[in-house]
């Protein structure tokens, strides 16, 4: 892997589970190294009041009492978004493999190490393509 970025994997999970759920379970906070940043979606609201020493960045988003918002707010999020895109083609990526896209009805440890090694040739075609 490039230097400065980490990978972390997750267990396998029922589809009705929460992604934060399943954060919080599994106590990812504390696999991440301090000082680097992180960046979710709108479904990991309330990981910056759980985890205060995380720096992890959420979009910011317009609710009931905060019609629209602010130019630099639109920048934030659009920023935010540019980088969270490379994350999503990735998993697009993924999913090409029918392992991933579709139910699986094999063992939870045989689809662990499945995960991890398409994880490893998609990682492998991302790094001799550039």
């Amino acid at each position: 892997m490039a230097e400065g970025r980490y990978c972390i994997f997750l267990k396998l999970t029922l589809a009705g589970i929460h992604d934060y759920a399943v954060f919080k379970k599994e106590k990812t906070a504390e696999a991440i190294p301090k000082q680097s940043r992180s960046y979710g979606d709108k479904g990991f609201i309330g990981v910056n009041k759980d985890y205060p020493g995380l720096d992890f960045h959420l979009p910011i988003k317009r609710n009931r009492f905060k019609k629209t918002l602010t130019r630099s707010e639109k920048i934030f999020n659009t920023k935010l978004a540019k980088k969270r895109v490379v994350v999503e083609h990735v998993i697009s990526k993924l999913k090409k493999y029918a392992l991933l896209a579709q139910m699986f009805r094999g063992r939870v440890t045989s689809y662990n190490q499945d995960f991890k090694n398409i994880a490893a040739l998609v990682n492998f075609r991302l790094a001799s393509a550039t």
